[in-house]
């Protein structure tokens, strides 16, 4: 369906032949004499995708009805069409949000171009509001994946501090989502209608870093040939990630103290001095205290930046997540691969399940990925997933029945009980090295039973 284009002017002559024009163009015209029949067909008709609006009309005067249209709150573009005695209000109507204005006497191949770049420059703002509006949404809290008690403790502290201005410091180990965790800070405070930047202190050279942070000026140094806004600048009244920071520069880390105690900076190669209004969230996998004992990092710097400390834990700590998190990724490969891969077996969950992930979640969606790829059926087996994970299974595999057995046998079990009750013990240790709570997890019983029963076998009590 052509784009509906409204055409305001009270020159009826003038507007009869704007409209033969725009139908000519490939769009709809609709008709308006005054700038008031014109409003009340934009509040009957909001998916009307441009106006044509003439500056001078008796009445209510083109000025004034764009200032109405731009207090909908997704106006259509409007193109100001002006005598040339009134250059000046035009130009003050662009200021006021018009896309361009058009001197008269109008000529139909420039009305076209004009017309058609405003058209496409809605249609790019129209995506991205929905990029925008989709990416909040997918860091509600509702959305970002953490059933376990250690997540929800993450979230319960990100409510906390969302809207403080303090800096936020974010640790655990490579992988586990520190970047989820601050966009979802970003995106939950009042923050998030203003950008959210980030940058890897890691990935910059340390003697550009300087710029990336803070911008610079047209020749401020070799190559500087235009101005460039910092992600200081660029993020305005948002958030600012600055990830891997245990790894910035020292020279460099002495000029972010002095902008977190002053709140101000300058670009390099410049005197003006700019206020910091955005937020900044810093995150680590390395230990900042074992950083500053190596002389790596400032001291000083580590408490202005360790004032909200969010740890995020490992996914050997949150295996209940492991399920969701691999629905999830099976979602999201469906989509880019376009395969019907829907789900994996109970085997190669459990395997999912019981592997330590050392490269945490971002290793899990490489497993899943991958996967996914060398499968061919809608569901991913065992035997798809590498070595390294299904090895990770206990030696053995106790039926539900064996376990509840051993969970319930009394001491005056019978000895064919008793016997697999001990065999199923000394497997369980064997294959956790000793270690009781694991061993009690992988038997489907609680810590507690397991130690009264080694202490009810020590004594010579049996499964007591």
């Amino acid at each position: 369906m052509a784009a509906e284009i409204l055409i305001v002017d009270d020159d009826r002559d003038l507007l009869e032949l704007i409209g033969l024009w725009v139908r000519k163009f490939g769009y709809q015209p609709v008709l308006a004499a005054a700038a008031e029949q014109a409003l009340t067909h934009l509040a009957k008709n909001p998916q009307t995708a441009l106006v044509l609006l003439d500056i001078r009309m008796p009445g209510l005067t083109g000025v004034e009805a764009l200032e109405k249209i731009q207090s909908a709150p997704t106006p259509p573009p409007v193109i100001m069409i002006t005598a040339g005695s009134s250059i000046e209000g035009a130009v003050e109507c662009m200021r006021a949000g018009a896309y361009d204005y058009l001197p008269k006497p109008l000529r139909p191949e420039r009305l076209e171009a004009t017309i058609r770049n405003a058209l496409e420059r809605s249609s790019l703002q129209d995506r991205v509001r929905i990029l925008e509006r989709n990416l909040e949404q997918t860091y509600q809290f509702d959305n970002v994946i953490g059933d376990s008690p250690p997540m929800q403790r993450v979230f319960q502290l990100v409510r906390q501090v969302a809207d403080a201005a303090a800096p936020v410091l974010l640790t655990g180990e490579s992988g586990v989502g520190k970047e989820v965790i601050a966009r979802t800070l970003h995106f939950n405070s009042g923050r998030k209608n203003h950008p959210f930047v980030a940058t890897n202190c890691a990935a910059i050279p340390a003697d550009l870093m300087e710029s990336e942070l803070f911008g610079h000026e047209r020749g401020a140094f070799t190559g500087a040939i235009r101005r460039r806004l910092g992600k200081l600048e660029e993020a305005g009244a948002g958030s600012v990630l600055l990830d891997e920071i245990g790894e910035m520069d020292p020279r460099l880390q002495a000029k972010l103290l002095r902008v977190l105690q002053e709140r101000e900076f300058q670009r390099v190669g410049s005197n003006d001095t700019l206020k910091l209004r955005a937020r900044i969230v810093a995150a680590t996998n390395r230990d900042l205290e074992e950083e500053i004992a190596a002389g790596n990092f400032r001291e000083d710097l580590y408490y202005r930046l360790n004032v909200v400390v969010i740890e995020v834990p490992p996914l050997r700590r949150r295996r209940e997540d492991i399920p969701k998190l691999v629905a999830h990724m099976l979602r999201r490969f469906r989509e880019r691969e376009e395969r019907s891969v829907e789900t994996v077996s109970a085997g190669a969950m459990e395997a999912l399940c019981s592997y330590d992930w050392p490269g945490n979640v971002r290793e899990l969606e490489n497993v899943i990925y991958r996967a996914g790829l060398v499968t061919s059926t809608s569901v991913i087996e065992q035997s798809a997933l590498p070595r390294k994970i299904t090895s990770s299974l206990p030696a053995f595999a106790p039926n539900r029945r064996e376990t509840q057995a051993f969970a319930a046998s009394p001491a005056s079990s019978n000895g064919s009980l008793q016997a697999q009750t001990e065999q199923l013990i000394d497997q369980a240790l064997a294959a956790t090295d000793g270690n009781v709570a694991e061993a009690a997890r992988r038997l489907g019983i609680s810590r507690s039973t397991l130690y009264r029963k080694l202490k009810a076998r020590e004594s010579g009590l049996g499964g007591a």
